[in-house]
């Protein structure tokens, strides 16, 4: 994956899809809606050399 378009630390497309079409991807449109606007916020976690990380 990809960070597309980005504003400081406000991710909104990675390979050139929008975020919320990533988050459908792997939490499935049924949980997407019942989830709050806020809940796009969640950190994204980046594995990359056997290790996960994220930043605050």
């Amino acid at each position: 994956m990809v960070l597309t378009k980005s504003d400081e630390n406000i991710l909104y497309e990675v390979d050139n899809q929008p975020v919320k079409d990533i988050y459908v991807k792997y939490l499935e449109e049924k949980i997407i809606k019942h989830m709050p606007t806020s809940a796009i916020k969640f950190q994204l976690i980046m594995h990359e050399g056997g290790v996960d990380s994220f930043e605050n």
